[in-house]
């Protein structure tokens, strides 16, 4: 955790440093550390739980190599199981980025990671040629 970041934050917005590093430690959506370009985040409540979101992540890591709480070799994913995400009735349910997909399936779960390889690797072809 970078406290001397929590002051900085403190100190523009004029409160006390505790309540930014209560806000920052409470709240998943501030990342404590470095994250993938794509990050996912699996909910793992009780009915995620019971509806598979445990074999997603097993998945995602026997099958694509991203791990709990690990960010990828190449810096393109991280994982994430997160308590709610407040999608229970699409169970399971994943969060990547900005957006929720919900009744997951490993299919899905392959075309998606596809779906991001094949966006960053358009990205990096379009750097190179710049």
């Amino acid at each position: 955790v970078n406290f001397d970041m929590y002051r900085q934050i403190a100190e523009v917005i004029g409160i006390p440093v505790v309540y930014v590093a209560e806000a920052a430690t409470f709240y998943t959506f501030f990342p404590k550390r470095p994250v993938g370009r794509f990050h996912i985040k699996v909910c793992d409540n009780l009915s995620c739980a019971l509806r598979g979101a445990r074999d997603m992540v097993r998945y995602l890591g026997e099958v694509h190599g991203i791990r709990p709480g690990e960010v990828t070799p190449d810096g393109l994913f991280s994982l994430v199981t997160e308590e709610c995400l407040a999608a229970c009735c699409g169970a399971p349910m994943l969060q990547l980025n900005d957006r929720y997909y919900e009744e997951m399936t490993p299919d899905q779960l392959d075309g998606l990671i596809a779906s991001c390889r094949a966006e960053a690797h358009a990205d990096s072809e379009a750097q190179t040629h710049a």
